[in-house]
């Protein structure tokens, strides 16, 4: 694409398409059975393959990216060298965090959410419930994206209606698009990125409490 066939209305047209045509994976596609690393990342390039930016992105989720977070306690260790369902969504979460927060971020997020809905919460009360409900609720999320754009659309249009020549008016409102939709975003992120620093210093004071507690124990002891 150059400077001078730039098309606002084409720039819409194919966002709106994007977006239908980016889909969440929905709870009758994670496997009911526990499953081995490369059947783990094979699931999942097929599941999420659609929110990739282009094929050259390579894999959704490595064996690398997956180990690592094990490794730094944001995905729980396989049992026997395999995932359970349970993997499988905490997987899907950070998939979709991982673009906007930090991997200390995800960790705080996380926690609280995995100690008390996680493999060992009581039936009726754990983590696929939890996503059950969220994703009943994926295609609102997607229209309020969609009416955010039209909003927009109608926003820009009327700023960048007088511009002198075609081929700047239409790189304008595209440019215009792009920064309202990122502010948006960036707004969103912020007030997320509150509640997490919140959490975290809830759970800092927790951990730091377990850890006099322990210490006090040992002492005791000897």
């Amino acid at each position: 694409m150059t400077h001078d066939n730039i098309s606002f209305d084409k720039f819409i047209d194919d966002m709106q398409s994007g977006l239908d045509n980016i889909h969440g994976i929905y709870p009758d596609m994670i496997p009911n059975v526990d499953i081995y690393m490369d059947q783990l990342t094979t699931f999942m390039d097929k599941a999420l393959k659609s929110s990739a930016r282009s094929v050259e992105d390579g894999k959704i989720l490595t064996k690398t990216m997956i180990n690592n977070y094990a490794k730094n306690k944001i995905l729980p260790p396989p049992e026997k060298k395999k995932y359970s369902r349970d993997h499988i969504i905490i997987l899907i979460f950070i998939y979709y965090l991982k673009s906007i927060y930090s991997i200390s971020d995800i960790k705080i997020l996380l926690r609280p959410i995995y100690e008390r809905f996680g493999m060992d919460a009581d039936a009726g009360n754990n983590l696929m419930d939890i996503y059950e409900k969220l994703m009943v609720h994926s295609h609102d999320a997607k229209k309020g994206i969609s009416d955010d754009i039209k909003k927009y659309e109608g926003i820009i249009r009327n700023m960048f209606s007088e511009e002198n020549e075609a081929s700047d008016t239409e790189l304008l409102k595209c440019f215009g698009l792009v920064t309202l939709l990122s502010y948006d975003s960036y707004i969103k992120s912020r007030l997320v990125e509150r509640f997490i620093d919140e959490l975290g210093d809830h759970y800092e004071s927790i951990d730091k409490s377990a850890k006099e507690k322990a210490k006090k124990t040992k002492r005791k002891k000897k």
